[in-house]
């Protein structure tokens, strides 16, 4: 497997998954453990990967329904929720 296809993979894995769940910090404790075991087993970039989880991670948390930040802000400031996802994008 190629580092180009093995990155945007893990990026868009971890994505999804904090995006269904609507939250970064179980979708590290939980999908980091498997890409980091693929990541060894293949020779990558352990830093890269970590790298790349984290930032996937904590897309998918901002951009979903379920997040509680995401919720939290425009309910304080008096806007629309899809408006503030919407700029947040």
């Amino acid at each position: 497997m190629s580092p180009a296809i093995f990155y945007p993979t893990a990026r868009l894995i971890c994505a999804f998954v904090s995006l269904s769940i609507g939250s970064s910090w179980i979708t590290v404790a939980t999908v980091d453990i498997a890409l980091i075991d693929i990541d060894n087993i293949l020779g990558f970039s352990t830093p890269i990967t970590v790298n790349i989880i984290v930032s996937g991670s904590y897309f998918g948390d901002k951009m979903s329904l379920f997040s509680d930040t995401t919720n939290l802000t425009p309910a304080v400031v008096g806007s629309e929720l899809f408006a503030h996802i919407r700029h947040m994008t």
